[in-house]
């Protein structure tokens, strides 16, 4: 099976690349499903193992042709469709119901049609799911469970699945209660402290939790310094004068009303891969709470000050400079630290959603395999990581605002 379907992923492959010059690498994206059972073959095994790179032509004219896989991992079929249909998937592997979902998708676009190159797992009629129940439920037949909650997962092959089963039976939307699968956890269930150190101690000899945590800090890094840069040079200019706040304020309030996570579909297709895609997302959380405090700051400036340095010749540069920057200085921070922790929030999220590596990857990744402690000690590196850069921004607008420790009201000793 993992032969014909290797050699059948190759000529694809092949496929893919036919059109290309000499000496050019070839980028090919590949969405898997490395913890589903029915799609496990046609992903990870095939990855670890080296398959494909065992049966791609490397004579001919494709000799100096370079072919890079891009493999990508999902939760489940309706990403992948997603990413094939904005062109950053070449292939995907997925169950029957997300499978006939991808051709139907597929064919109503024209020249972006889905192509089936081979089945991986059970057969094509979908078998492989089932309904699953407490051992000691009293509930042996589809029939009984009429008026009780379903739990599955929207949009895969479980979905279909059940859909079909009420389809075929003449059952109405009522006969049961869907809903998108979440398991509750229970107490019971709830890892100890002593369990969750233990998985860090784990994780921290793993080079895979350590690169989680460095994409996750490179991206926020890159986003914020974005934000910043645009938030505080756009927030001088609006805060200080007037027609720009006139033309520009009124689309950066409805622009601010859309939540960054809204963005992450129009991101997807928007950017050339899933990297551009978070980094943008985590800008655009922090980019709003950054420019507002900006502008805040720069209209609190007291007009004596900006007179004053009118009256002793300053020009406008100098003015912005000398007199309006350190006089926004202080809410300027401010807005640093609420958009690092609304950019932090927008990251796990974006990194949940469509990310490869990060820690709100491990932290949804965990989720899936129902790995409590992982799980936990997801959220905490999160608030750590928060924590560490929220203290950051503290630290530099100390040293940056010293006259601010004089100033202060409301201090206890």
């Amino acid at each position: 099976m993992n032969n014909f379907l290797t050699t059948s992923l190759a000529v694809l492959l092949t496929m893919c690349a036919s059109t290309v010059q000499s000496k050019q690498d070839v980028v090919i994206g590949i969405g898997t499903q490395n913890t589903t059972t029915n799609t496990v073959t046609g992903g990870v095994v095939i990855k670890e193992l080296k398959l494909l790179e065992k049966y791609l032509p490397k004579t001919g004219k494709y000799k100096d042709v370079t072919f890079k896989l891009d493999w990508q991992n999902f939760t489940s079929g309706p990403p992948i469709t997603n990413g094939m249909m904005a062109k950053k998937l070449q292939i995907g592997m997925m169950g029957d119901y997300p499978l006939l979902v991808n051709g139907a998708t597929g064919q109503a676009q024209t020249g972006n049609e889905t192509l089936l190159v081979a089945i991986i797992a059970y057969n094509a009629f979908g078998s492989g799911n089932g309904v699953v129940v407490h051992k000691d439920s009293p509930y042996y037949e589809l029939a009984y469970l009429k008026g009780k909650s379903i739990s599955v997962p929207f949009g895969s092959a479980a979905h279909g699945m059940v859909l079909q089963a009420m389809q075929s039976r003449g059952w109405g939307e009522n006969f049961w209660s869907l809903s998108s699968q979440s398991p509750e956890v229970g107490t019971t269930n709830l890892p100890t402290p002593f369990e969750v150190f233990e998985k860090l101690i784990e994780a921290s000899r793993s080079n895979k939790f350590i690169t989680n945590v460095g994409m996750s800090l490179r991206r926020i890094a890159i986003g914020f310094a974005v934000a910043t840069l645009l938030g505080v040079g756009l927030g001088l200019l609006i805060g200080r004068y007037k027609r720009m706040r006139q033309i520009l304020f009124p689309a950066i309030e409805a622009f601010r009303a859309i939540p960054a996570i809204a963005w992450v579909p129009i991101s997807i297709m928007l950017w050339p891969d899933n990297e551009v895609s978070i980094v943008f997302i985590t800008f655009v959380g922090a980019f709003f709470s950054i420019l507002l405090n900006t502008v805040s700051g720069v209209r609190s400036v007291e007009s004596v000050l900006l007179r004053a340095g009118q009256c002793l010749g300053a020009g406008e540069p100098q003015i912005m400079w000398h007199i309006v920057l350190p006089g926004a200085a202080p809410q300027i921070f401010t807005g640093l630290a609420i958009g690092m922790g609304v950019a932090w929030v927008s990251l796990i999220a974006a990194e949940m959603i469509s990310g490869q590596f990060g820690i709100g990857y491990f932290t949804w990744e965990a989720y899936s395999l129902i790995a409590y402690a992982e799980i936990v000690l997801g959220m905490i590196t999160i608030g750590v990581l928060g924590f560490a850069c929220s203290w950051a921004i503290r630290c530099l607008s100390k040293l940056m605002l010293p006259w601010l420790e004089f100033t202060k009201v409301g201090d206890r000793t």
